[in-house]
């Protein structure tokens, strides 16, 4: 993963753009390569953690300033961690709201405009009003400083990575779950290279399930509360509130404390509601929750978009839009529905892979039907729930699991060749 560090000084010896994510094919290729040499040396490495080979205090040291270096390498394949910055730019510099503003309404008065602008900067913001209040207090210390917005962005995100790894360590008890986790070269690749937020979100459901098998009303509160959170830091996060709910419902060790919850739990997601959105704009009302839902299914990729939003539109002949939204509707009633059936299966339904498992299930549904803009790294969440799925269970399912997280970084991985 290290020698992703040449990949930069190689960028501007070979190309003339001076682009902050402009490759040639060859070092593009490069880079790919790369990721699946050290998915190989990955795949290799996992047998002697399995054989208990390697100091666990000194795998724990390697891995913090293994990944923290990975943070100072330039993004390499997406734009994202740019068009943070200067959505984040919307509120610290311009004091506007960005669902309802674009970046570039301000190109006459940014001083990074020139430097940051994308085929993005014209669109409103998909993001959560909890990550864009956390990327406006980073572009407000680094003010108008190219270098150091992108290192603090990088550094929360390593910041949230360390601290999904140790979650991952928490909830299964397994250095070998730990190393999958830690060490798995696209999630690096995803969050402290070319640095994606979706990695607070894998820390909020993470740390909602650690928390949703415990006894108590307090830590299903909290389980329910971290999954709002991860929410209204990228909305697809919501597809996980019902499954959550359903399975306190039907907690029977909690049904004097079901009125209590269902109070708290009302009042929490009003607080944070009116919170959220007063501290990204004063003067808007409630649908600013739902904005980023209505930005995000506004961009819609007639090549990357959800299988079934492509069948819908040749089976019906109707827009990229209304069939988009005919697809959702039927992941909305398909979801609705199995989640109540699969509710009912009392035997399995405190086992903790048990829901781990119809989390990644609905996960997959969600992206075969929803998305109308699909990127690999949106599988990140995919991998992290299954790496929780390759311990505690039969040797033969054990083995699926494991299996199915290298085919599916693997696939992530050559998914950049489609995208060139």
């Amino acid at each position: 993963m290290l020698s992703f560090f040449i990949i930069e000084p190689l960028r501007k010896r070979i190309e003339e753009r001076s682009t902050l994510t402009s490759y040639s094919d060859a070092i593009f290729l490069l880079s790919v390569l790369i990721l699946i040499l050290s998915l190989f040396f990955y795949i290799k490495s996992y047998q002697q953690i399995k054989k208990n080979e390697i100091d666990k205090k000194k795998l724990k040291l390697f891995f913090l300033i293994f990944s923290f270096l990975l943070i100072f390498i330039w993004p390499i394949t997406s734009h994202d961690a740019f068009s943070y910055i200067y959505q984040s730019r919307i509120i610290s510099h311009h004091q506007a709201n960005p669902y309802e503003h674009s970046y570039s309404e301000f190109k006459y008065n940014d001083k990074l405009y020139n430097i940051l602008e994308n085929k993005w900067s014209s669109r409103y913001s998909p993001y959560g009003p909890l990550f864009l209040n956390i990327g406006s207090g980073i572009t407000k210390i680094a003010n108008n400083n190219l270098i150091i917005s992108l290192l603090l962005f990088k550094l929360v995100f390593w910041l949230f990575f360390i601290g999904s790894a140790g979650l991952v360590y928490k909830i299964t008890k397994s250095l070998s779950s730990f190393y999958l986790f830690a060490f798995n070269p696209y999630l690096l690749f995803e969050f402290l290279i070319n640095g994606h937020n979706d990695i607070i979100i894998i820390f909020f459901l993470l740390l909602s399930l650690y928390y949703l098998f415990k006894t108590s009303w307090k830590t299903q509160f909290l389980s329910i509360t971290f999954l709002f959170l991860a929410f209204i830091t990228k909305s697809y996060a919501i597809i996980f509130l019902p499954l959550a709910g359903i399975k306190i419902i039907l907690n029977k060790k909690l049904i004097t404390e079901k009125v209590k919850i269902f109070i708290f739990f009302l009042f929490f997601i009003i607080l944070s509601t009116l919170f959220s959105i007063f501290l990204i704009d004063k003067n808007v009302n409630l649908k600013t929750l739902l904005l980023p839902i209505q930005n995000q299914t506004n961009i819609i990729n007639p090549v990357l978009h959800s299988p079934f939003i492509g069948i819908i539109k040749n089976i019906f002949k109707t827009s990229w839009k209304d069939s988009a939204l005919i697809s959702q509707t039927i992941f909305i009633i398909i979801f609705s529905a199995l989640s109540l059936f699969l509710s009912q299966k009392y035997k399995y339904r405190q086992l903790l892979n048990y829901h781990i498992f119809i989390w990644v299930l609905a996960t997959i549904f969600f992206f075969l039907t929803c998305i109308p803009w699909f990127m690999p790294w949106y599988l990140t969440i995919i991998i992290s729930l299954l790496i929780l799925l390759t311990h505690n269970n039969t040797d033969v399912k054990q083995k699926i699991f494991l299996y199915s997280l290298y085919f599916i970084s693997f696939f992530a991985i050559i998914f950049y060749i489609i995208l060139r």
